[in-house]
């Protein structure tokens, strides 16, 4: 999955001179309108992203002749692209400033490699004036690329060439040279995730650990890694022989497997075709035969529309029971129903979710809903969970608002909110907000996109006798300021407790790079004492790299 960003803040263009802005001199000066560029990259690289508008402001501004036109002309005019800025919208803003030229361009940073690609338009012909194209071997020769172009849109603008420019690609390095070692193959000077190669170096035992506050010792164990993004996981007794499976949803495939002597060993298997999104799972014997029923959440056709699944193991293979076109959600069993609930929601209209959320049970080979939840402060059919949060004997409701706030409904009817947000994972939905900007006729609607809320859980994890609620915590870099986008820096579990005055923090797991997709509660290796499972995705899939991610076992001693 790709992230691009329009760094709105941070494209501030100032005005050039007094003398260049003077009415008499810029009525024959070149204008450019430079647009923020979009930029896929992952981890915190904010240096890079103001420096390479601080210096194309600059550069290009520099001795004067061309006018650089300001950023807060045409902010507004921005406000409805939530995507890639395309060709078209570009030349449109551009003509209505009566720009001459236009630019728009895209960095690329993965690991060691940097690419930086630009295109200067001619607002008069919509044709290129200046292709550029860069390739380094370190996120910093951005910087070198962009000085590079800032002097090329200036010799391009000052009418010293006219011919569209095409920068040669960095050369390759010499065969023939001696290669250093890198650093990076000394032990010493690798990152402490590249020296955890998973459960067979570790001879398939937990290691013996704290939580990030050393109070609470804790036994862990990690996975070895996936080349897949793990969007959604979840766990039951699949193949009816009294002992829980995990089951993973990916961007690749649906995948059901055993943990057996440290290890995962593959059920079941239901590759995804190249249409399908798969965005949350949950497992039940809701049709009480033995074997617990696989309800998937997914879109189809670029996530337009909503046709989950439901699978059942065979003895063989996964079979699909039903394709109800809901949102599907299992709810635990709590103290008002010792059964597990599944919850269904349809698509709104002009919405993403119609305002019912529905309780559905099998009916014959069927679903059907047989009432509706009353659930009146969520618009989500994920957003909330219902269960002794309190310890007082009775179900409370407890949800996570758009912007990522915890909040409660306490037996009086008194509500709490945290301070703190709890941002969630990548999986999203895109829906069209109905006001966008489509640029020009017959162009597709852009869209927004929202961000499922991470799973709230509700259980007695370090067995003292009462339930803590377990949450996820992801470092979104983009602080929400972005509504379509989320770079992720680290994640860890946090684990409240009620003290009768709001929800406090009792202990957070240590944090991992990347970000925790989801978690859940589960008696992992049989010992009949529950265990926190939770998926971490420590890279996300991009056009270098495929997506990584890997399972964490933790559990109390």
């Amino acid at each position: 999955m790709k992230h691009r960003i329009f760094f709105y803040s941070l494209m501030s263009v100032f005005c050039i001179s007094a003398l260049a802005a003077a009415p008499c001199i810029a009525a024959s000066n070149p204008s450019i309108l430079i647009f923020p560029f979009e930029v896929e990259t992952q981890g915190d690289l904010a240096f890079l992203q103001k420096g390479v508008f601080d210096i194309l402001q600059s550069r290009v501004a520099a001795g004067g002749g061309i006018e650089v036109i300001p950023y807060e002309k045409f902010k507004t005019m921005l406000e409805g692209i939530r995507d890639s800025l395309k060709d078209q919208d570009a030349l449109s803003i551009g003509t209505r400033l009566k720009a001459g030229h236009v630019l728009i361009g895209k960095i690329r940073v993965q690991g060691n490699t940097s690419l930086t690609d630009a295109r200067l338009l001619d607002v008069s012909t919509g044709r290129p004036a200046l292709t550029f194209s860069r390739k380094g071997n370190t996120p910093e020769d951005v910087f070198g690329h962009i000085q590079t172009l800032a002097s090329e849109i200036r010799t391009t603008l000052s009418g010293e060439t006219s011919q569209p420019t095409v920068a040669p690609k960095a050369a390759e390095p010499s065969a023939s040279k001696p290669v250093a070692k890198d650093s990076s193959d000394d032990l010493q000077y690798q990152h402490p995730e590249k020296l955890w190669r998973g459960s067979l170096e570790l001879a398939n035992e937990p290691i013996r650990s704290m939580t990030s506050d050393g109070r609470l010792p804790v036994s862990i164990w990690k996975s070895s890694r996936f080349k897949q993004e793990f969007r959604s996981i979840t766990h039951g007794d699949i193949d009816g022989d009294g002992r829980d499976e995990i089951v993973i949803a990916c961007d690749e495939a649906l995948s059901v497997y055993r943990y057996q002597d440290g290890k995962l060993l593959l059920l079941a298997e239901k590759p995804c075709d190249s249409d399908e999104y798969l965005f949350r799972v949950d497992a039940a014997d809701l049709n009480h035969n033995g074997r617990s029923e696989i309800y998937l959440s997914r879109m189809l056709k670029d996530r337009s529309r909503l046709r989950s699944l439901v699978l059942e193991w065979n003895g063989t293979q996964l079979t699909v029971l039903a394709e109800p076109e809901y949102f599907l959600r299992v709810l635990p069993p709590n103290k008002t129903s010792k059964e597990p609930v599944l919850l269904g929601q349809e698509s709104g209209r002009g919405t993403i979710f119609d305002t019912r959320i529905q309780r559905l049970e099998w009916r014959g080979n069927t679903l059907e809903p047989v009432g509706v939840v009353g659930v009146p402060f969520s618009e989500s059919i994920y957003a909330f969970a219902y269960a002794d949060a309190l310890n007082g004997g009775q179900d409370t409701f407890l949800w996570i608002t758009p912007e990522g706030f915890l909040r409660l409904v306490q037996p009086d009817g008194e509500d709490w909110k945290s301070g703190e947000r709890f941002t969630g994972a990548a999986s999203y939905i895109p829906y069209p907000t109905g006001d966008e900007d489509r640029g020009g006729p017959g162009d597709t609607p852009r869209k927004r996109r929202y961000y499922l809320p991470q799973r709230i859980l509700v259980a007695d994890i370090d067995r003292d006798g009462k339930n803590e609620v377990l949450t996820i915590s992801n470092t979104d870099l983009t602080t929400h300021f972005f509504p379509n986008i989320r770079i992720f820096r680290n994640g860890r579990i946090v684990c409240l407790f009620w003290d009768g005055m709001g929800l406090g923090q009792k202990w957070r797991t240590s944090e991992v790079s990347g970000h925790i997709s989801d978690a859940m509660v589960m008696d992992l290796n049989g010992d009949g004492k529950l265990d926190m499972v939770f998926s971490v995705v420590s890279t996300m899939s991009s056009a270098f790299n495929k997506a990584e991610s890997y399972l964490v076992y933790w559990t109390t001693d």
